[in-house]
């Protein structure tokens, strides 16, 4: 375990200028730019909160609650947004305080140091392998008094993620109905899936039978995008607050999706994520990648004419800005990768294409050459026997000659032996022996061979 103690500022915005001095109540507004199909989409700005996030309701709702004279410790497990709204109020909650207001940020190792610098500015940070374990809430107060000294009695060490359904996120559904909107779909990021569910149980109450579905929209590394209750190793997203090991909600956000009072999308694209945050900065939306996943959930609906939809935007709290920039050059990398590899196969492939069809050439051009060879061979035989003999078979007396002086010839078994029956050394050396005379021809041949089978005709035919 790593931890960092640091003391705490009296300014209250150290970070950036604050948005509003006030936490809730937050503007709802129609962007044309969001429409789609025939929906009227508006988004509830959360970005307008005190410190730029909806968690800034939550922590009011638990500092309110705990407005006793006794020192109080704060623990809770953050991606950054939750622990440096918790620090930051804190802080100004301590001001009319009697005793101290101290905050514990339990991160995540890895955690980006633009993130760590701003929550060391408001509270203690202590880095935990979230990989290895569920971190129960005893083991998370055992933390909390380890690396704060506090000694005092168990109650006063309060988890702020344990406080049920009666924060403040069920406000964001009671000022979108006093904005005079009914909604037929609300939007929302879902890390661990805790806005989604206090949204549907707030839509209810507000409207009854008729209560907007919420449409939770997460990313694959989550546990509410799998089935598995617990992932061991998550990789690392752009979104980075919406990355999840365990949730404790998650339960019920499927009891919901099973009651067809939510339903969960998930987006598994880190480029579009990317895009859609860039998208919304144009236009004039102030949200971070983790809540630009809400807005790519719009994009994977199939909206009907009439539809009111509201988008939350979970805001723009504490971020790396630099991890959309090194996502999009991740996939431009892996871009350029697979754009070589597709490329060096493909050239492969022509390569081998373009050498097979040489070969073939080759192979048609060498079985042309044998076959012109073969035929120029033949013609040359077939003239000489033809202008000697008016025929393509050649005489018993040839035929006799060709096989004592043809070496390899075998003359067994044949009745008749014609030029194309010759090989092309037979034919070689037949057309070659043509151009001695017949007299010359005769005075070559063996003497013992000439008087054995020209003197008696009858045995060329014997064995």
């Amino acid at each position: 375990m790593r931890y960092i103690t640091v003391k705490k500022p009296i300014e209250i915005a150290v970070r950036r200028a604050p948005p509003r001095k006030t936490v809730g109540n937050t503007p709802l507004s129609k962007y044309i730019e969001l429409c789609r199909g025939g929906a009227t989409v508006r988004v509830k700005d959360e970005s307008r909160n005190m410190f730029g996030t909806f968690k800034d309701r939550r922590c009011v709702e638990r500092l309110k609650t705990t407005a006793e004279p006794r020192e109080l410790v704060f623990v809770q497990i953050t991606a950054g947004n939750s622990g440096y709204s918790m620090g930051m109020l804190a802080n100004v909650f301590e001001m009319g305080a009697e005793k101290k207001r101290t905050v514990v940020n339990i991160v995540p190792k890895g955690l980006p140091e633009v993130i760590r610098r701003e929550l060391e500015k408001c509270s203690i940070v202590v880095e935990e392998d979230l990989n290895a374990e569920i971190l129960t809430q005893d083991r998370i107060r055992a933390i909390a008094r380890a690396v704060t000294g506090f000694s005092g009695p168990d109650d006063c060490i309060l988890g702020v993620e344990d406080y049920g359904l009666t924060h403040g996120y069920r406000d964001i559904v009671a000022e979108i109905r006093e904005q005079g909107v009914k909604p037929t779909h609300i939007f929302c990021p879902a890390g661990e899936g805790e806005l989604a569910v206090v949204l549907a149980e707030a839509c209810k109450i507000a409207w009854g039978d008729e209560a907007p579905k919420v449409v939770a929209v997460t990313i694959g590394q989550n546990t509410l995008a799998t089935k598995d209750d617990f992932l061991k190793k998550l990789r690392r997203s752009v979104a980075d607050k919406l990355m999840n090991h365990y949730s404790k909600f998650k339960s019920r956000l499927l009891e919901l999706v099973g009651e067809n009072r939510a339903e969960l999308i998930t987006i598994r694209s880190e480029d579009e994520i990317a895009r859609k945050y860039q998208f919304l900065n144009k236009i004039g939306i102030d949200a971070e990648p983790s809540a630009a996943v809400a807005f790519c959930g719009l994009d994977h609906y199939k909206f009907k004419p009439g539809d009111e939809v509201v988008v939350v935007n979970t805001g723009k709290g504490i971020f790396d800005p630099s991890a959309v920039e090194k996502t999009r050059g991740q996939i431009m990398r892996k871009v350029f990768r697979y754009a070589a590899v597709l490329a060096l196969g493909a050239g492969i492939a022509l390569g081998g294409y373009f050498g097979y069809l040489g070969y073939k050439r080759y192979e048609f051009r060498r079985d042309v050459d044998k076959t012109m060879a073969r035929l120029n061979l033949e013609d040359k035989a077939a003239l000489w026997a033809k202008s000697a003999y008016g025929s393509w078979a050649l005489s018993p007396g040839d035929e006799l000659r060709m096989c004592l002086t043809i070496p390899d010839l075998n003359c067994k078994d044949r009745e008749h032996l014609r030029v194309s029956d010759l090989t092309d050394r037979q034919l070689r050396f037949f057309i070659e022996v043509q151009r001695i005379s017949m007299d010359n021809w005769s005075r070559t041949v063996i003497p013992g061979m000439r008087k054995k089978y020209l003197s008696d005709p009858e045995s060329y035919t014997k064995d």
